[in-house]
C-alpha cells in the first residue's frame, strides 16, 4: 500500500460497495464491480491506548528531507526512516544499520538465536564525526531523501551546514556516507551497541590483508573487530589515525565521503575494493512472462555514479530464493555471507536477470488419495484458521503474513 502526504497522510481502504455506501459521510468511488471509500472511515480501527488508529496515521509526522507530496511507502524495509526520529532496524543484508543521535551503527551479524528465527546484531562499527569546532557530530534526526525499488538514501543533519548523507541498497554489502562540514570518526560498539565496548580491541589490515599499523594513508583500510571483518574505502590520500579503540579520518582534499564494507573474510578486501566506489543512485525491477515457454524473467537494473575512477559495476548480493532452483543469467562470485535466510552470494554488474519456470496455478486440487485423514484436516483448519484469534492482522506487515498463511 502507498500513502501520500499533504498536510497529513491520506490512506485508502478498499471495501465492498455495499459496505461503503452504509458509512456516514462517505462517497463510494466505483472501480469495476466494486468501489473504495473516498476517505478513511473514522472510528473503525480503535485501540484502547492509542485511540483512533486511522487518525493517528493521518496525523503522523514524517521525517523527510523534502516533503514534496510524493507517495510514501508504508511496508518497506526502510520505513522506520519515515516515521521515527532515528530510523533503526534497517536490514540491508547482510548488515543492519541503525541511525542514532551519535551517528550510524553498522552491524554485521555472524550468529543466530537458538531457535534460528533471528540474526543477533552486536559489536557494531559506529560511524560518527567531529565538527570543525572540535565538538562531536550530533545529528538531530534521520530523514529519508530518495528511494527506489531496493535502495534508499537518507540524511542525518546537525543544522544547515553539517550533515551525513547515507546510501543503502538491499544485498549490497556497503554503506556509502557523504559528509558536509563533518570529519568522520569510527568507534567500536559492544554487545548492546554504542554504549558498551567489546572485550577485544580492533586490529587493522591492508589491501593484501596484511597487518597495518596506524597512522596509514591511502584509499583503503581493513578492520577486524570481535570476529568480524570490515573495510573503509576513501578518497586517495586519506589518512587514518587512531588505535584499537577508534579511528579519526582526515581527508586530503575537498572530496569527503567514505564507503564502509562488510567483508566475509579479510582476503575479500581486494575484490570489494574494485566495486566499492560505484554508488547506486537508482534501482529498478521489471519482469516479463513468456506463456509459450512457461517462463518468468525478472530484470534488475542499477544506475550508479563512480565516486572515483570509472567503474560503475556493483557487487550485488542474492539470497537462496533468488539463485536456488532457477536459471541465473550471470556468474556468482565465491565470496558469501551466512544470513538468517541462508548463504548470500554475489554477482558483479549493473544489470541482472533470473529466469524461473512458471506454468500457472491450479485453482483447486483434488482430494488426496491414500492415508488422507479428513477428520484431522478439518480439526487443523478449525484450530488454526477459525475464530476471533485467527483473523487478519490490521497492519500491512503482519496482515501480509496472515494472507500467506490463509492461502
Amino acid at each position: 500500500m502507498t500513502l501520500r502526504p499533504k498536510a497529513s497522510i491520506h490512506t485508502v481502504f478498499f471495501i465492498f460497495a455495499a459496505a461503503v455506501s452504509s458509512l456516514a459521510a462517505q462517497e463510494p468511488t466505483p472501480v469495476g464491480r466494486g468501489s473504495y471509500a473516498s476517505q478513511p472511515p473514522k472510528g473503525k480501527v480503535m485501540d484502547a491506548k492509542r485511540g483512533d488508529l486511522v487518525q493517528e496515521v493521518e496525523q503522523r509526522k514524517l521525517y523527510l528531507v523534502n516533503d514534496d507530496d510524493r507517495p510514501i511507502p508504508s511496508n518497506k524495509w526502510y520505513q522506520n526512516l519515515l516515521f521515527q526520529q532515528y530510523g533503526t532496524g534497517l536490514w540491508a543484508m547482510p548488515h543492519k544499520v541503525d541511525a542514532t543521535k551519535e551517528g550510524l551503527e553498522i552491524f554485521l551479524p555472524n550468529s543466530f538465536s537458538g531457535d534460528g528465527t533471528r540474526a543477533i546484531a552486536e559489536y557494531p562499527l559506529i560511524l560518527g564525526g567531529k565538527n570543525t569546532d572540535g565538538s562531536a557530530f550530533a545529528p538531530t534526526d534521520s530523514r529519508a531523501n530518495t528511494w527506489s525499488d531496493w535502495m534508499v538514501t537518507f540524511r542525518m543533519p546537525q543544522g544547515e551546514d553539517r550533515a551525513m548523507d547515507v546510501t543503502l541498497a538491499e544485498g549490497m554489502p556497503f554503506v556509502w556516507a557523504e559528509f558536509r562540514g563533518v570529519n568522520p570518526t569510527i568507534a567500536f560498539g559492544g554487545q548492546n551497541g554504542k554504549g558498551t565496548r567489546g572485550k577485544n580491541g580492533a586490529t587493522y589490515f591492508d589491501l593484501e590483508s596484511k597487518d597495518q599499523k596506524l597512522p596509514a594513508t591511502g584509499d583503503a583500510l581493513g578492520i577486524k573487530y570481535e570476529g568480524r571483518h570490515y573495510a573503509v574505502f576513501a578518497p586517495d590520500g586519506t589518512t587514518f589515525n587512531g588505535d584499537e579503540t577508534g579511528l579519526q579520518v582526515n581527508f586530503a582534499g575537498k572530496t569527503t565521503w567514505l564507503v564502509i564494507a562488510c567483508l566475509p573474510e579479510a582476503k575479500a578486501i581486494a575484490e570489494f575494493h574494485k566495486h566499492a566506489f560505484a554508488i547506486p543512485r537508482n534501482t529498478k525491477l521489471t519482469y516479463e512472462y513468456n506463456r509459450q515457454r512457461g517462463e518468468l524473467v525478472t530484470h534488475w537494473n542499477v544506475s550508479t555514479d563512480p565516486l572515483k575512477g570509472t567503474n560503475k559495476q556493483v557487487l550485488q548480493g542474492w539470497l537462496p530464493h533468488h539463485w536456488r532452483g532457477e536459471t541465473a543469467k550471470f556468474a556468482l562470485q565465491p565470496a558469501a555471507f551466512q544470513t538468517i535466510r541462508g548463504p548470500q552470494k554475489f554477482a558483479v554488474g549493473e544489470s541482472f536477470a533470473f529466469a524461473y519456470p512458471f506454468h500457472g496455478l491450479l485453482p483447486n486440487w483434488p482430494a488426496p488419495g491414500k492415508n488422507f485423514d479428513t477428520a484431522r484436516a478439518h480439526a487443523l483448519l478449525e484450530e488454526f484458521y477459525v475464530g476471533d484469534k485467527n483473523q487478519f492482522a490490521r497492519d500491512t506487515y503482519a496482515g501480509g503474513k496472515d494472507l500467506q498463511r490463509f492461502a
